[in-house]
């Protein structure tokens, strides 16, 4: 899993806000502790929280809210992931993680893809 506690985030040991940590944290390749809005945008379609439109409503205020940065910090991230029903319109990717909480914290290659085609079904892409 991710370095969950990038840029001294005090992190928590719920399985939930782990998540939401990995999850931020595996679109912030540079490692600079935000994400542009763009980079959330795209972030919001993988997870997949709807299409662009509504992830653009949803973040709307959060575009109106923030105080001159163009930028989304993990703790807005949280924030953001504490509104309702957010956590459950994106919850399809940590449901499919939490198939492999077995204690291992491992799985192969060929495990997930075949786990993820499991669960995808006809909707299993070559980009998933």
């Amino acid at each position: 899993m991710a370095n969950l506690n990038k840029k001294g985030y005090k992190g928590s040991d719920n399985h939930q806000t782990t998540f939401f940590e990995a999850e931020f944290n595996a679109w912030d390749k540079q490692d600079r502790g935000y994400l542009t809005m763009e980079e959330y945008v795209k972030l919001f379609e993988f997870l997949p929280y709807g299409d662009r439109s509504e992830i653009i409503e949803l973040l709307g205020s959060v575009i109106q809210e923030r105080d001159g940065s163009k930028n989304i910090t993990i703790e807005r991230h949280m924030d953001i992931m504490s509104r309702p029903g957010v956590k459950e319109r994106t919850s399809q990717h940590r449901e499919f993680f939490m198939t492999f909480a077995d204690g291992s914290d491992t799985a192969t290659r060929k495990q997930i893809l075949q786990r993820y085609e499991q669960i995808m079904g006809d909707q299993f892409t070559e980009e998933h």
